[in-house]
């Protein structure tokens, strides 16, 4: 996995921070922060790319989804469709990578 540094929260033009209800529409700000690669295997991508949560928004034992994880940028990547699959619900060691 390549260094990522995906920078702050984006801000509206008032200078506030996105909310992002739905986690698909962070895609279109991670593209112009990280360009159109997967996260993890590094493979350029175009369409394909998908937002993933580094955390999964509903580890096993949870009943429901973690709001916060769900909508949170800290916890946004993008990644190709194989690795997101590969990856699935389990959680990524951050020690592990350079976020």
């Amino acid at each position: 996995m390549r260094p990522i540094v995906k920078g702050n929260c984006p801000k509206d033009s008032h200078g506030r921070a996105l909310v992002f209800t739905d986690y698909r529409n962070a895609r279109g700000e991670l593209v112009k922060r990280l360009g159109q690669y997967c996260s993890y295997c590094e493979m350029k991508m175009g369409a394909s790319l998908a937002v993933e949560h580094i955390q999964p928004i509903c580890p096993e034992g949870v009943s429901s989804d973690i709001r916060e994880r769900k909508e949170s940028w800290d916890n946004f990547l993008l990644a190709c469709t194989n690795c997101n699959s590969i990856k699935g619900n389990n959680d990524v060691l951050l020690d592990e990578h350079h976020l």
